[in-house]
């Protein structure tokens, strides 16, 4: 005979000791979804867009989801470094060149090192000017050593190989400064455009003309203007590095607002690459007048890259630019095509001298 009252009893005893089991694991449940819903809300912020374009920004912590990695990936381990920095698994100018030195010497590692030197000068003689803007951050080579050094960092990356890389480098780097990560350019305008790479020049790569490409081609952009208004409003900036193959003199004209401000950056690097500048439209001269009628003084950066470059173009107002210097720029005729500048306010470039900082040209020598 079925006795329902030991049925009952024992019903009402599992009962409650499910509660016990199903409580627990639903308190750790909801723990953990409202904790990957703080991590995306802290790494996606509030979601921003302009006219209607989608401009994906991240700041820290960052994470990585290894399913968004290529199949090959160098890592590249900076000796005396905390950091790691990943790298195309195909051959690449940048990645090639990082992986060769391991952040030992060579042209981007004396670049970083001024750098530094440059952001540690402007902070100690103006604390609340720290932040480094660095336009065009191919795999993160210096945003990552810079952002490792607690630096604020804004970055702007394009190129969907490149973004990558460097997202999962900040994660895997455990970066906790206050670091923000754009995953597109700055141009003259909001749009939407098709981006174009030479093969093993990941750091060359372009807005293509074609208005038909892959998603992974695909790359958003908006104005220096517009960033800087959402995100740098009252801000001082201290040091802006833009690599942008030639599309300096657009992101520049279109970041009028923070350049003729007094929280304008007091130090710029550049590359200045005539072909390329004309080949988007512009007239190279125009990129130097932008900073001289700003109170900047224009230098040529470190040793010079190729012999032909006379003293009258080493600093100061006459930089090669004119027809007949085209020819050193060509890479038909061997030359490399660009060389490096670093743009340089008057008044701070005084101050710190009068500060006992010493310059040899547009380098910042150590103290």
């Amino acid at each position: 005979m079925f006795d329902y009252e030991k049925f009952g009893r024992r019903t009402r005893q599992w009962s409650w000791r499910w509660r016990y089991i199903l409580l627990p694991s639903f308190v750790l449940l909801s723990v953990w979804m409202l904790r990957q819903t703080q991590v995306l809300a802290l790494e996606g912020n509030v979601p921003y867009s302009q006219n209607g374009v989608e401009l994906p920004t991240f700041f820290t912590p960052f994470t990585c989801d290894p399913r968004t990695l290529p199949q090959r990936v160098r890592m590249i381990r900076r000796t005396h470094e905390d950091y790691v920095l990943l790298g195309h698994g195909f051959s690449d100018v940048i990645t090639d060149y990082n992986w060769d030195t391991q952040g030992n010497d060579g042209w981007e590692n004396d670049l970083t090192r001024q750098m530094k030197l440059y952001l540690n000068a402007i902070e100690a003689l103006e604390p609340s000017r720290a932040i480094f803007i660095d336009l065009g951050a191919n795999i993160g080579t210096h945003m990552l050593h810079l952002a490792s050094r607690g630096y604020e960092t804004h970055g702007f990356e394009p190129a969907y190989a490149n973004y990558v890389l460097t997202h999962c480098s900040l994660a895997f780097s455990d970066i906790t400064g206050l670091v923000r990560f754009n995953h597109f350019g700055l141009g003259d305008k909001v749009q939407s455009v098709c981006m174009s790479s030479v093969s093993g020049n990941m750091g060359d790569t372009t807005v293509a003309t074609t208005r038909q490409c892959g998603t992974t081609e695909r790359a958003n952009m908006d104005t220096l203007d517009n960033y800087h208004h959402k995100f740098l409003w009252g801000r001082k900036v201290a040091l802006l590095k833009i690599d942008i193959q030639g599309s300096e003199i657009a992101a520049l004209q279109h970041g009028k607002t923070l350049f003729d401000s007094d929280n304008a950056p007091e130090v710029v690097m550049l590359e200045y690459e005539p072909i390329s500048i004309r080949a988007e439209g512009y007239d190279p001269p125009e990129l130097i007048k932008y900073f001289e009628q700003r109170d900047y003084s224009i230098w040529h950066f470190g040793s010079s890259p190729f012999g032909s470059v006379t003293p009258e173009y080493a600093n100061g107002t006459s930089v090669a630019w004119k027809e007949s210097d085209l020819y050193t720029f060509d890479d038909a005729e061997g030359g490399i095509g660009y060389f490096n500048l670093v743009a340089i306010k008057r008044p701070w470039k005084m101050k710190a001298e009068n500060a006992g900082y010493k310059f040899t040209g547009g380098t910042l020598m150590r103290s």
